[in-house]
């Protein structure tokens, strides 16, 4: 999009790129957060941060470990 800034344009994009991987990952994992983080090489509070955004997983209750 010619109108929109580079920032905007890279957000639009990881998160298409996200909407597209993340349920990709689970499955593969077969739903396991812990074997799909080792799969995709990333921590595991960081890969529930983005189920979590994309709903892909439902909100933690408040407790420290979510504290990100």
């Amino acid at each position: 999009d010619a109108t929109s800034s580079f920032k905007e344009n890279k957000e639009r994009w990881e998160g298409d790129f996200e909407r597209a991987y993340l349920p990709w990952l689970l499955a593969r994992a077969t739903g396991s957060v812990s074997k799909a983080s080792r799969l995709a090489k990333m921590d595991r509070k960081h890969l529930r941060s983005l189920l979590r955004r994309h709903g892909l997983i439902a909100p933690a209750a408040n407790t420290s470990d979510d504290a990100e």
